[in-house]
C-alpha cells in the first residue's frame, strides 16, 4: 500500500508533526510505502531527510481551514485567496498521486483540505486525522464550518486521537462508523529511562514543553510558581521549551516579577534534545487548556518525570489522579 501524508506546516515545535514521523516510520514495518507532501518552506523538511522520508513540496498556503476567532479584517480577506491557492495546487498534488500509484492520501489536521480535493481529483481514498481543538486551546475555528463538516463527512474514514475529539465532532458525523479513536503512538525506548530520581537536589524543577502562548497555560505554571515561593518559600526553576514570540514573553516575564522569580524562570526556545532536559525535571505541567492528546504528557512519564495536568481534554485520558 501506498499512502501520501499532508502535512499542514511542518513545524518542528508542533506535536502532530512528530506524531506524524513516528507513524511513517511504523507503517514501514508493515510495508506501507509513505510519502509526505508539506509546505516547500516547512523547517520540518530538514528532519524528513534525516528520516530518509521522501517528500512532496507543495506552495499550498498552512492552516487554509483555520481562522482566529478574533481575525484581523485583512486575516478574514486572505482566507479566500488561500483557497484559491489550495484548490490550484490540489491538481498538481493530483497528478502526483496518479503517477505514483498512491492508494490513500492521509490529511494529517482538520487545519487544511488540499488532501481532500487531491483525492477527489486521483480517485484516492481519503483520511482525515483530526488531532486539535481549535476554538478550544487555539481560539481559532473552521473556516468555512459546513463545508468543512461536509468534507469530513465525505471521506473515507476519520481518526480521533483522544475520546474528548471525537465526542467534539461525534454529532457532526452522519456515519458514526467512519470515525475511529487512536491515540498518537510514541516511541517507548526512546523515551523511556528506567530509573530517573526527582526531588534530589536542592529546589524543584517543572517543565513545560510546547509552544509558548497564551492557550498552553505557562503563564498559570509561572504564577503558581510565584505564589509558592512568595507563601511557602518554596524556590521552584520553571523551564519553558519552546517557541515563543516577544509579547509572550514580556507577558509572562511580568509575572515573573509581580512574584520576584525572575531568575527562576527560564525560556529554552526550541529544543532538539528534549531527553536532556527531561533528565534534569521533577514535575511536567501539561497546563494547556484543552490539549487535544498532549505527546509529551505521555514521553514525560515514560522519561520518570512527574506529570501534573489540567483536567481537560485528552490529557484527563491520560493521567490517573494520584497515580
Amino acid at each position: 500500500m501506498k499512502v501520501l501524508f499532508i502535512e499542514n506546516a511542518g513545524l518542528l515545535s508542533a506535536g502532530a508533526f512528530h506524531s506524524l514521523i513516528a507513524l511513517v516510520k511504523k507503517l514501514d514495518q508493515y510495508n506501507v510505502q509513505s510519502y509526505i507532501a508539506l509546505p516547500d518552506r516547512a523547517e520540518g523538511c530538514q528532519l524528513l531527510k534525516k528520516n530518509h522520508i521522501e517528500y512532496f513540496p507543495l506552495r499550498a498556503c498552512a492552516y487554509s481551514q483555520m481562522i482566529s476567532q478574533n481575525a484581523s479584517f485583512l486575516e478574514k480577506i486572505k482566507m479566500p485567496f488561500k483557497d484559491i491557492i489550495v484548490k490550484k495546487e490540489a491538481a498538481k498534488l493530483a497528478k502526483y498521486v496518479k503517477n505514483n500509484y498512491i492508494d490513500v492520501i492521509h490529511e494529517n489536521t482538520s487545519a487544511c483540505y488540499i488532501g481532500y480535493y487531491a483525492a477527489k481529483k486521483s480517485g484516492a481514498k481519503h483520511v482525515w486525522h483530526i488531532r486539535e481543538f481549535m476554538e478550544e486551546d487555539f481560539g481559532a475555528a473552521l473556516w468555512k464550518r459546513n463545508r468543512a463538516i461536509k468534507m469530513f463527512n465525505n471521506s473515507d474514514a476519520i481518526i480521533a486521537i483522544s475520546k474528548a475529539i471525537e465526542q467534539k465532532y461525534w454529532n457532526d458525523i452522519a456515519d458514526k462508523n467512519k470515525i475511529h479513536l487512536i491515540y498518537n503512538g510514541v516511541d517507548i525506548q526512546k523515551f523511556y529511562i528506567e530509573e530517573h530520581p526527582v526531588f534530589d537536589k536542592n529546589g524543584i524543577t517543572v517543565l513545560c514543553v510546547g509552544r509558548v502562548c497564551a492557550g498552553k497555560g505557562q503563564d498559570i505554571v509561572v504564577t503558581a510558581a510565584g505564589i509558592l515561593y512568595k507563601t511557602r518559600n518554596i524556590k521552584i526553576e520553571v523551564l519553558l521549551a519552546g517557541t515563543y514570540d516577544t509579547d509572550t514573553y514580556e507577558k509572562i516575564m511580568d509575572i515573573a516579577k509581580e512574584y520576584d522569580i525572575t531568575d527562576q524562570v527560564k525560556f529554552l526556545g526550541q529544543c532538539n534534545d528534549i531527553m536532556s532536559i527531561y533528565l534534569k525535571t521533577d514535575i511536567l505541567c501539561m497546563a494547556s487548556k484543552c490539549e487535544a492528546f498532549g505527546r509529551v504528557t505521555v514521553e514525560a512519564m515514560l522519561a520518570g518525570c512527574l506529570v501534573v495536568g489540567a483536567n481537560s481534554g485528552g490529557t484527563k485520558e491520560i493521567i490517573n489522579d494520584g497515580e
